[in-house]
């Protein structure tokens, strides 16, 4: 959230829709909270309002024994078109101890508890049958989340799938 409130206030911007993709989603409500009156939208592709980590740290042990194996995988694994392109921003976005360092802070920080405070309008979009709990989970946050619109989409894949969607 802080990482959010620098770019912002660098960026000078007085409001702005706000997106979270895939493991994102619990830092974006908890940034619509604290300052509902610069996020115009809030946008949340594939969220869950659980353990913001969870998924990350399955991969903790690669990362933590190999990080190249770790970039790669992840690379490979979550839909993007360039793998390629995808392994160098990794590689230029994190180094391995800060990756270990951010999973493990984000061990248990669910924003469950915050979604009914969220008072921006918001888009709560999932793609159906790419995993049951990401569906219940949309649904679930949906419903929560005060003025808030349900969104499933019927094609596969993760972040580049949103874009090829009508």
């Amino acid at each position: 959230v802080l990482d959010i409130e620098a770019v912002v206030d660098h960026l000078k911007l007085d409001r702005f829709v706000l997106f979270a993709g895939i493991g994102m989603g619990d830092r974006a409500v908890r940034y619509a909270v604290r300052h509902p009156e610069r996020v115009a939208a809030l946008l949340l592709w594939n969220a869950t309002a659980s353990d913001p980590a969870i998924t990350i740290r399955l991969y903790a042990d690669v990362a933590r024994s190999s990080w190249d194996l770790f970039i790669d995988t992840v690379a490979q694994n979550f839909g993007f078109d360039a793998p390629e392109l995808e392994v160098q921003r990794g590689r230029e976005a994190s180094t391995q101890q800060d990756f270990l360092t951010k999973t493990e802070a984000l061990k248990d920080k669910g924003v469950w508890d915050l979604l009914p405070e969220v008072r921006v309008p918001t888009l709560v979009m999932a793609t159906r049958g790419r995993t049951v709990s990401v569906e219940a989970d949309a649904r679930e946050i949906a419903s929560l989340i005060p003025s808030s619109r349900l969104v499933l989409f019927d094609t596969q894949g993760t972040h580049t799938s949103l874009y090829r969607t009508d």
